[in-house]
């Protein structure tokens, strides 16, 4: 939920900085109930956006600004390079 503090397992090792914009991601599982073809993959369901407010080696801590569903532990984040 947006302003709730999430704790991550990236930092600046990985190129993590305080102010950074980091968004949370999901993959989409194939549904192959229908057909066995191999679609590939599909794109991943954006969840929601966090900004880092402290960083350490390799973990950080972020506050959630925005969320469009529940983020759960084991979701992924991917860092937004300016």
């Amino acid at each position: 939920c947006e302003g709730d503090v999430v704790y991550l397992d990236l930092g600046n090792s990985q190129g993590l900085k305080p102010g950074n914009m980091v968004y949370v991601v999901r993959d989409i599982p194939v549904d192959k109930t229908y057909d066995k073809r191999d679609v590939g993959t599909l794109p991943q369901l954006l969840l929601g956006a966090l900004v880092v407010v402290e960083t350490a080696d390799n973990t950080s801590t972020a506050l959630v600004i925005k969320s469009a569903e529940t983020i759960y532990l084991g979701d992924k984040v991917k860092i937004f390079k300016n």
